[in-house]
């Protein structure tokens, strides 16, 4: 199917909760913990697990104590719904691509896709996958307790619980679009290093087979293979944490002030990776 490269940097100048995961920054207290809770039928997945890393220990909580779950969590009949119904609308095509929009929080991406719609650089007609909109399909993101007084802006545990099974909904979308050769564009953040690339190739590979099958069930069939895209989207990171402040006025969407720094670092990385 070939390699994923990179095939346009943008500058633009005008997690830290993931799934169960609760990270400590001192292993003495993580061990602690976990001596506490073990023995608790239900608490500690399998084993209390304090693994030392850069100074800090990880603990993987069973989800089975989590009093949310049914809040921020769906389950796959639910995902495989809500993305069917997200991509409805657009249209199969013989030529798709998909264009993964990469760059840290406040970056631009936003400005960008949209410029690169006004000037008919792709057509309006795609999929847009994007983590954040995939919030408001989580009834967490509705409920009361996550929302400040103003009655807009979502308190920060909001956005840190619900981007474990945003971030997913956004790979059940994507499967979507290759398999029913819909245009998209996968709206992130692109930090994830080997998984962000891993997870191109595979789209790249499936949507290969998908339209080998198309070609060789129907010898006159003009379907192409799917063409992936990587538009890295970079700005200063004091113009990124100017944008990310406004948009928590304007939208009701905090972000945390350490996923800003770490997240145009780690985009930055993964891109990088992409190009060698």
């Amino acid at each position: 199917a070939g390699s994923v490269v990179v095939v346009a940097s943008v500058v633009v100048a005008a997690d830290v909760a993931k799934g169960m995961l609760r990270v400590f920054a001192r292993s003495a207290f993580a061990r602690k913990v976990a001596e506490a809770l073990e023995g608790f039928d239900g608490i500690m997945s399998a084993a209390a697990v304090s693994t030392p890393r850069n100074n800090l220990s990880v603990i993987n909580v069973s989800a089975d104590t989590d009093d949310v779950a049914h809040l921020r969590l769906l389950s796959d009949d639910s995902r495989r719904d809500i993305s069917d119904r997200h991509v409805d609308s657009v249209v199969s095509v013989v030529n798709p691509f998909g264009i993964w929009l990469a760059g840290g929080a406040g970056s631009g991406k936003g400005h960008v896709l949209a410029w690169l719609k006004r000037e008919g650089y792709i057509s309006s007609q795609f999929a847009h996958l994007d983590v954040d909109h995939n919030r408001t399909y989580l009834p967490l993101w509705h409920d009361p307790s996550y929302i400040e007084a103003d009655g807009n802006t979502r308190k920060l545990q909001a956005v840190e619980l619900t981007q474990p099974e945003a971030s997913k909904l956004n790979v059940w979308m994507m499967w979507r679009c290759v398999q029913w050769t819909k245009p998209f564009v996968f709206d992130s953040t692109f930090r994830g290093k080997e998984e962000s690339l891993r997870l191109c190739e595979r789209a790249k590979v499936e949507a290969t087979k998908l339209a080998d099958h198309a070609r060789a069930f129907a010898p006159g069939c003009a379907r192409e293979e799917m063409k992936v895209i990587i538009i890295f989207v970079e700005t200063e990171l004091e113009v990124a944490r100017e944008r990310v402040a406004v948009r928590e006025k304007t939208q009701g969407r905090p972000v945390q002030p350490a996923f800003v720094t770490s997240s145009h670092m780690d985009a930055r990385d993964t891109v990088r990776m992409a190009e060698h």
